[in-house]
């Protein structure tokens, strides 16, 4: 048998005090979910990036390659595509021409690589806020599971109690341990 307790509960505080906590997680998994949308982007634009980068890299090496191989030609003569077969003159124009779509195809290089790293910094950056949302999301998740733990061992305690206390208790729509204060 348990002595008779002088202590008194604020049961609107305490319900009051859980309510906020399950409107602070509904909103931590709200944002939760926004960050996995954007990070969900951001690694498809990595992607879209790399291959970008793929592509231009195979085309300027292409392109170097072919300026290299047209250098060894003297201007003014004629060459015959590996590929197609067909016959090209090879002069100074056309060596500036290419050496020009070079060049371009190295900026582009460049451009692309610059695109990849900021999409990858996008990513990185989402990567760590989605970790700290879903740890705050975790904690006040464990915070809510004790708060309902002790909610339901206060509960059963009155539960015992009552038979040997004169007053009427009313429905706990919850109790804070935090929340008990002793009478005098």
């Amino acid at each position: 048998m348990l002595p008779e307790s002088r202590a008194t509960l604020d049961e609107h505080v305490f319900a009051n005090e859980l309510r906020e906590l399950a409107d602070r997680a509904a909103a931590l998994s709200k944002e939760e979910d926004e960050i996995r949308s954007a990070l969900v982007e951001a690694v498809e634009d990595r992607q879209i990036k790399v291959a970008e980068l793929q592509m231009v890299m195979r085309a300027e090496e292409d392109l170097v390659g072919d300026l290299a191989y047209l250098s060894k030609i003297p201007d003014e003569g004629q060459l015959t595509c590996p590929t197609c077969g067909q016959v090209h003159d090879s002069s100074f124009r056309a060596k500036v021409e290419l050496a020009t779509d070079a060049e371009d195809a190295h900026q582009l290089v460049i451009s692309v690589r610059s695109q990849l790293a900021s999409v990858q910094n996008r990513e990185q950056d989402l990567r760590a806020k989605l970790q700290a949302v879903s740890s705050s999301l975790n904690e006040l998740r464990v915070l809510m599971a004790r708060e309902r733990k002790v909610r339901q061992l206060v509960t059963s305690l009155l539960r015992r109690a009552e038979p040997r206390s004169s007053k009427p208790t009313t429905a706990l729509s919850g109790i804070c341990p935090h929340r008990l204060t002793s009478s005098r």
